[in-house]
């Protein structure tokens, strides 16, 4: 055992302020010692497999500060800590991390889908639960949320997004540090958050995930910058930087977005990791020559801690002896996250307590909150009166290869979700399809025929352990002859959620497999027919769009998806999701999105190949069981002076529903640079019963005319503005507003 101070410093004091015991503790540390906390560690997806002890030499020499993917159980996690606490010479707490992105036992529906609920609240909450169960287990660090905006459905790590808007984008980010960290970050059931990736990932040439980007200074700070901004303003404790290189520079060493934005002018007082692998990387791009290099660029920086690569350690020690690096940086990133391990209680709280992780349990909370965001997540594309099912539908069939399986509805990134908590579609049909409807059900092909590779830094191309399962079997004519004996059929199609995710992007957005030929086989038997998409990103189907009756749009739902979706086909619920991406007729459109610049030949943009300048589905697009009528913009002073923009919005229909009313605002003419087109600045969801009516007000205040110019101020300009209340972008008559 190394040997330990011995007297009570104040930095073991839990009642001193946290400023002192960190300069208590700061100034009693080795070099190598600081170095340590600035060291991430990975010891396999598979650590509870094997003797953690492994690991244990390095920790008591208090050369590790903190664990990536802490995959395992309670015990194992407190026996680990043990060796930082109780064997090492200043008995420095770890820090465990892990990607608990949409959910950790208890799995909800992907960022994506769960942002087309156009209710950030519904973060917060689905938040909150993780965090709660990562905290029983001993994860004190959620590699979430993803702050990327991304316009490039080619991207697989789209699935992970909140989609193409910042407005949308920076609230659902604010609500999942809220639910992550609560008020109080130190409380036993709150983890902190980390914001990622710091910053322009989302703009990934191509949609090649690790590829360079291209983003000017206005785009990053309007489009970019944003939801980071707002994650900073919610006081996220941690941040992520990304993988790409704004012109030039990669991320992990971009003094300009980790120092002069991040702390400079926002006042960023956590700490920043690097992403996996990527302070190394910097070699492979050629911006830095050697390990030794790249960890002095990255920390000067502004890049806190090392995830994985262990260089900080191996090299600055060295660096700083020889005279070729100051120990300033070293010592203020060492501050950094001594502080952030003080504000989550882990020097006076280093252990979890073992009675309450039970893995076996989901929370009623939980379940309930998972089918609540199952069913606002999904979208209703087209719906031809298919849709609720009739009571006069007595034979339904299921056909697809998503419609009985558990794991598909967990989608990406669910690492902790278990097959066996899902409610699949079949299961869900079984319970909602009214009392003598027969359902029947023929998987007709499997996922896909081509397996997942990946390839490996040296080139290898290897499978992948989480590719689908290829079971192969066609079972067309099967899924024909039942198609013929039903009064309807429900198809459950899509794209694997191997296919989306880190590493996963795709230049063909179509349906994977044989399903494209199982629909049309299914089609031309004439039987009306319900299609359900399961996917991470939206995907180019127009034959499915065209030949069915019914679509609808349900992400990777969560272990209530199943019975959610079933819910919404029956008529026991009503969607009312909207879409936070475009949806494009083709690949060719891509990156294609609503918040574009007018240009000044807007009607000359467009391919001879294709028809439509237009996606065929616009952001905000999304149908319900009624109908709602818009009435005219008005403008009006509410008792305090401001100016509100109003519509009234009317239920046409026969039945209650809920509506996402949005403003869109366009300022006409600013000499910044030209503004968008179009800016969703506010939204509301309303249910109205049928013939109900309801006034919906939005303030035109500074925060919904503004905008970020280059030296990262808020600015609102005079002039004239188009203000919008409409049900999705690129619709309606705008009223002209002087400002």
């Amino acid at each position: 055992m190394t040997d330990k101070v011995l007297t009570k410093s104040l930095y073991k004091t839990p009642e001193a302020p946290i400023k002192a015991r960190v300069d208590d503790l700061l100034q009693q540390m080795t070099l190598r010692e600081k170095l340590g906390q600035l060291t991430q560690i990975f010891s396999g997806r598979k650590l509870a497999e094997r003797d953690p002890e492994s690991d244990a030499e390095a920790i008591r020499k208090g050369e590790v500060g903190a664990y990536i993917w802490a995959q395992f159980n309670a015990p194992l996690r407190n026996r680990i800590q043990r060796f930082a606490v109780e064997d090492s010479r200043l008995g420095i707490p770890l820090i465990f991390g892990m990607d608990i992105i949409h959910g950790n036992r208890t799995t909800f529906p992907i960022p994506l889908g769960l942002s087309c609920a156009f209710e950030p609240e519904l973060f917060e909450k689905a938040q909150t639960i993780a965090a709660r169960e990562s905290a029983a287990e001993g994860i004190d660090w959620a590699f979430t949320p993803m702050c990327d905006l991304s316009r490039d459905i080619r991207w697989g790590r789209v699935a992970e997004t909140c989609g193409e808007d910042p407005y949308l984008n920076s609230l659902c980010t604010a609500a999942q540090v809220r639910g992550l960290q609560g008020q109080d970050p130190s409380k036993r059931d709150r983890i902190a958050a980390c914001l990622k990736h710091f910053v322009g990932y989302g703009a990934s040439m191509g949609g090649r995930d690790y590829n360079e980007t291209e983003i000017t200074e206005w785009t990053l700070r309007n489009g970019h910058l944003p939801s980071f901004k707002a994650g900073v303003d919610a006081d996220a404790l941690t941040i992520m930087s990304s993988f790409n290189a704004i012109g030039g520079i990669p991320a992990a060493a971009n003094h300009h977005t980790l120092t002069e934005i991040l702390r400079d002018e926002w006042g960023f007082k956590g700490f920043v990791v690097s992403d996996w692998n990527a302070v190394c990387e910097m070699i492979n791009w050629g911006y830095a020559s050697d390990r030794a290099d790249a960890s002095s660029l990255a920390l000067a920086a502004g890049n806190d801690m090392d995830m994985l690569t262990n260089s900080y350690l191996d090299t600055l020690e060295q660096e700083v002896e020889a005279g070729r690096f100051s120990v300033a940086p070293i010592n203020l990133a060492v501050r950094r996250v001594l502080s952030i391990k003080f504000e989550l209680g882990l020097f006076d709280r280093p252990y979890v307590d073992e009675k309450n992780w039970n893995p076996d349990q989901l929370s009623q909370d939980g379940i309930e909150i998972a089918k609540e965001t199952a069913i606002k997540s999904v979208v209703l594309l087209k719906n031809e009166g298919s849709l609720p099912l009739s009571p006069t539908v007595k034979k339904v069939g299921l056909v697809g290869p998503f419609g009985d399986d558990p794991l598909e509805m967990l989608g990406c990134w669910s690492e902790r979700g278990r097959p066996s908590d899902v409610i699949t579609l079949a299961e869900g049909l079984k319970h909602a399809l009214a009392e003598g409807t027969t359902l029947s059900i023929c998987h007709g092909c499997a996922l896909n025929t081509l397996p997942r590779t990946k390839t490996l830094q040296d080139g290898q191309i290897v499978p992948d352990e989480d590719a689908p399962r290829d079971d192969s079997d066609l079972n067309i004519d099967e899924a024909v002859a039942l198609a013929k004996s039903v009064d309807v059929v429900v198809m459950a199609l899509g794209e694997p959620r191997g296919w989306t995710g880190e590493q996963a992007s795709r230049s063909n957005l179509g349906l994977t497999g044989n399903q494209q030929k199982l629909f049309d086989a299914v089609a031309a038997t004439g039987t009306p027919i319900v299609t359900v998409l399961f996917s991470g990103r939206p995907l180019i189907v127009n034959e499915v769009l065209d030949e069915s009756d019914a679509v609808l749009c349900a992400w990777q739902p969560g272990i209530r998806g199943g019975e959610a979706i079933a819910e919404l086909l029956t008529g026991q619920a009503s969607p009312s999701g909207r879409l936070t991406i475009s949806v494009p007729h083709s690949v060719g459109q891509v990156p294609i999105y609503y918040n574009r610049p007018k240009t000044g030949r807007p009607n000359a943009r467009n391919y001879r190949d294709l028809e439509t300048v237009n996606p065929r589905f616009h952001f905000g697009y999304g149908l319900t069981y009624t109908s709602f009528n818009y009435s005219e913009v008005s403008l009006e002073k509410d008792a305090t002076g401001m100016t509100q923009a109003s519509a009234t919005i009317t239920n046409t229909g026969k039945q209650a529903g809920t509506e996402t009313v949005q403003m869109y605002v366009r300022q006409l003419a600013c000499h910044s640079g030209a503004r968008p087109e179009q800016e969703l600045r506010g939204f509301q969801r309303v249910h109205l019963q049928a013939g109900e009516s309801a006034t919906i007000s939005f303030k035109l205040d500074d925060q919904a005319l503004g905008f970020t110019n280059l030296q990262g101020d808020w600015q609102v300009d005079t002039g004239n503005y188009h203000i919008w209340i409409a049900p999705h972008a690129h619709c309606g008559e705008p009223i002209t507003y002087s400002h």
